[in-house]
């Protein structure tokens, strides 16, 4: 009853966001999530707005009511708002439909197609987080972006912290001595102690100089990049987007409707974080990141891994020198003609193309020579570091989430419990130290 009557009232408001007739539009429940739940909206008539053309297929997510139980606060809705934007440019996200719904209700396209398996889609997702990190034109004139700041950039730091206040939930007795019956068992417990030491041991000698030199990349991040984020959209589908033609050349595409090669769309934004992208490559490559998604997953071998870090780099490299490109000629243009426009009342017809052909000549090799270097891949114990640290975060969120809703009766969804529980079996942990410390070695 309750949630029919939380259909109905949602229907209302979408149909007068969208100044539509209520019986024009259907909506169905497609999960309750720990910290959003997820609407299918299918229109009768076809809805058009700036980003989107003849939808009508629509999402919508309303965030859970109370404290969000990410591991860094509740994220306000229009800091979201503005990442699912800022992503949408890069073609890999969907687009936003601009309205103001209430209780923080965020309305997008409908991504059709199938859920990213790992590890047979980590190639797809990695090309993905190349086009979401440098999907903000900030990334482009400057390796750190302008509104990274300290509350919401996820450091080194600031992981670790996250995981020494998470590992606390294991000296709840009620918790790791399983008293309910419910909860994991003490060889669990046992082993993710380990783990999160290995992760508070790793070589962390130069990680911070890293981290605040200028010239390190800082960047856009979903911060929580586990497969299950991804849709691999339907090759068969049509994407919607208003992406520029520089992003859109890898698609042969001249409209703003193209027909999607496959790719990895990310569906499930969390929040407005910056970080250090090697942060989302790691962490969709983990071994419990992947079995998020789907069971009986064995790790990724330590040399598939690596080979992740060396594809993202070098697509990400791709991605920044053609953004690159292209705003050298867009600043060559454009201080071409702000001279040919200062000197037009100074000088004749003729003197000004003389001199604008001499401008284009001098001003193009200094443009040219502000392209930004290759990033190659940081040290091998800045990734070992940041992955440590990406693995004991998602420890911690699994260790929390059994934790609330075993021992503090919060209500959570059970299938998200029971991958919990599996990822935390001590068999499951012992393959995810194994793969780790084989990483570790190759590093």
């Amino acid at each position: 009853m309750i949630k029919d009557v939380e259909n109905a009232r949602w229907r209302d408001v979408i149909a007068a966001a969208l100044n539509l007739d209520v019986q024009d539009l259907s909506l169905k429940l497609l999960a309750a999530g720990v910290n959003n739940s997820v609407y299918y909206v299918s229109l009768t008539n076809p809805y058009s707005n700036q980003s989107l053309t003849d939808s009508r297929e629509l999402i919508l997510r309303v965030p859970a009511t109370g404290k969000s139980l990410m591991s860094y606060g509740a994220i306000g809705n229009a800091q979201i708002k503005n990442r699912f934007a800022t992503f949408a440019k890069s073609g890999y996200s969907p687009q936003l439909v601009d309205v103001d719904l209430p209780d923080g209700g965020i309305l997008c396209e409908y991504i059709a197609g199938r859920p990213a398996k790992s590890p047979d889609d980590l190639s797809l997702i990695t090309g993905s987080l190349a086009a979401l990190h440098t999907s903000d034109n900030a990334c482009v004139s400057s390796n750190r972006h302008p509104q990274a700041t300290k509350q919401n950039t996820i450091s080194h730091a600031t992981m670790l912290k996250v995981i020494a206040e998470r590992m606390k939930l294991l000296d709840d007795v009620n918790f790791s001595d399983g008293g309910r019956g419910m909860g994991i068992n003490k060889a669990s417990c046992k082993l993710i102690r380990q783990l999160t030491e290995n992760c508070m041991r790793a070589p962390i000698t130069n990680i911070d100089a890293y981290e605040q030199n200028s010239s390190t990349l800082m960047l856009p991040i979903l911060k929580d990049a586990n497969p299950s984020n991804f849709i691999i959209a339907d090759s068969s589908a049509d994407i919607i987007t208003d992406i520029n033609a520089d992003l859109n050349a890898d698609l042969n595409a001249s409209s703003s409707k193209v027909a999607n090669a496959e790719r990895a769309m990310v569906v499930d934004i969390e929040g407005d974080f910056y970080g250090l992208p090697i942060i989302d490559v790691g962490h969709s490559s983990l071994f419990s990141a992947s079995m998020w998604a789907y069971e009986g997953i064995t790790p990724l071998a330590a040399t598939d891994i690596l080979g992740l870090y060396e594809e993202y780099y070098h697509r990400l490299n791709e991605r920044l020198n053609d953004r690159s490109d292209d705003r050298l000629n867009e600043r060559s243009d454009e201080r071409l003609n702000e001279r040919s426009d200062e000197r037009l009342n100074e000088r004749s017809d003729e003197r000004l193309n003389d001199r604008s052909d001499e401008r284009s000549d001098d001003r193009l090799p200094e443009l040219h020579g502000s392209k930004l270097a290759k990033h190659t891949m940081p040290p091998s114990d800045i990734i070992l570091s940041i992955r440590y640290a990406t693995l004991g975060r998602c420890l911690g969120w699994m260790l929390m989430l059994i934790y609330l809703a075993e021992v503090k009766g919060v209500a959570t969804p059970q299938d998200k419990l029971e991958r919990a529980r599996l990822i935390l079996s001590p068999e499951k942990l012992h393959l995810a130290m194994d793969s780790e410390q084989e990483i570790s070695k190759l590093l």
